[in-house]
C-alpha cells in the first residue's frame, strides 16, 4: 500500500503493517470537489483541488469500508484473520488546515456588497447571510412573517426554525443590515411567503446558491449551419467581485462570528453572545473563530513597525 503498484496486493499477504500504511497514505490525499452540470450528452464535470488535504471523517470512512471488505473475506474463508481490525486512522495532519483564509475581511465584503454586476437581489442574500450569520438553507426557508424590523422588544429581529431543537430561534438584525431588509422586502409582491422566493414562489431548490459559486454549462450557440453546443463558464459571485479566494457560501457564517469577536461593526462581541447567536450547541465551535481573531492579531503586530 506505499504506492499504487502494493495497493493491488493479494489478500493473504496484507498484513496489519500495511493497513496502517495505507492510513497513512490516506491523510496525505487531497480534497476535490466534483461538480456535475446537465444530463445525458450535456453532461459535464469540473473537479476542483480543496488546497488542502481529506478530513478525519472520509479517512475514518475509507477504512471502514477497508475493514468491511476484509471482513467479508473472513466470511468467505479467502483469509483467517482480519488485518485491519484494530486499525485507526493516522494521527495528526499531513498539512495543518488554515483557518485564517477561510472568512471575507471588510474590504472583500464592501467589493462583494457594491459590485454592480452581480445583481442587487443577490447582493442582498450575501448581506442577509453575513448579517444573520444564516446557512444557506436557513436562508432560503427564511419566512417574510418571521423578519420583524418595527419591534422596540426585543429589538428588530428574524425567526428561523432550527430544525434540531424544534423550536424558533431569534436572530437579532443589526442596523446596518436593516436598509437592505427594508429595500427588499419593498420590492416583494404583497402575498410573498419568503423572504427570497423562487418564480413560483416556493423555495428554492438545493442546489441554488444565488450565483456564489461558479456554473459550468452545456449550451447551443451560434446559428444555423454553424449551431453547436459549447461549454459556457459563468463566475461566481467573489470572482465578479475581485476577490480570487475560495471562500464557500457556508464561510459567510464564520465570516459574520469573526467580525462579531474583533468589533468589526462596531462593538466586540462576547463568545457566549456569539454562540447565541449562532445557535452552537458547543462553544468549541464558537471557538474555532477566537484562533482567528488571534490570528489577526498576530498579524496586526507583525504589521506594527514602528516603536520607542
Amino acid at each position: 500500500m506505499r504506492s499504487n503498484a502494493s495497493m493491488a496486493m493479494p489478500l493473504a499477504s496484507i498484513r496489519p503493517r500495511d493497513v496502517e500504511d495505507f492510513s497513512r497514505w490516506l491523510r496525505e490525499r487531497p480534497a476535490v470537489s466534483t461538480i456535475v452540470r446537465g444530463t445525458g450528452s450535456t453532461r459535464t464535470k469540473e473537479t476542483r483541488n480543496l488546497g488542502r488535504t481529506i478530513s478525519r471523517s472520509m479517512q475514518t470512512n475509507a477504512l471502514r469500508l477497508v475493514r468491511g471488505a476484509l471482513d467479508e473475506a473472513v466470511r468467505h474463508e479467502f483469509i483467517e484473520r482480519n488485518p485491519a481490525e484494530k486499525a485507526r486512522i493516522a494521527r495528526g495532519s499531513a498539512a495543518p488546515r488554515d483557518l485564517s483564509d477561510q472568512w471575507l475581511r471588510a474590504p472583500e465584503i464592501d467589493r462583494l456588497l457594491a459590485c454592480e454586476e452581480i445583481s442587487l437581489r443577490d447582493r442582498t442574500a450575501f448581506a442577509c447571510a453575513i448579517g444573520l450569520g444564516l446557512r444557506l438553507g436557513d436562508l432560503k426557508h427564511l419566512e417574510v412573517s418571521r423578519v420583524f424590523l418595527d419591534t422596540d422588544v426585543p429589538g428588530p429581529h428574524v425567526l428561523v426554525d432550527i430544525s434540531k431543537s424544534a423550536k424558533w430561534h431569534r436572530v437579532p438584525v443589526m442596523p446596518w443590515l436593516m436598509p437592505w431588509l427594508r429595500a427588499h422586502l419593498a420590492t416583494l409582491p404583497k402575498k410573498a411567503r419568503f423572504l427570497f422566493p423562487a418564480t413560483n414562489g416556493r423555495p428554492y431548490c438545493k442546489s441554488h446558491d444565488f450565483g456564489w459559486g461558479v456554473t459550468i454549462e452545456r449550451r447551443q450557440v451560434g446559428r444555423g449551419e454553424a449551431r453547436k453546443l459549447a461549454t459556457v463558464r459563468t463566475p461566481g459571485a467573489l470572482e465578479r467581485a475581485g476577490v480570487t479566494r475560495r471562500i464557500r457560501f457556508h464561510d459567510l457564517r464564520g465570516t459574520t462570528a469573526t467580525h462579531l469577536a474583533l468589533g468589526s461593526w462596531g462593538r466586540t462581541w462576547s463568545l457566549h453572545e456569539i454562540q447565541s447567536m449562532l445557535a452552537h450547541s458547543d462553544q468549541r465551535v464558537t471557538e474555532r473563530y477566537v484562533r482567528r481573531v488571534i490570528d489577526t492579531l498576530s498579524d496586526a503586530a507583525r504589521n506594527t513597525r514602528k516603536g520607542p
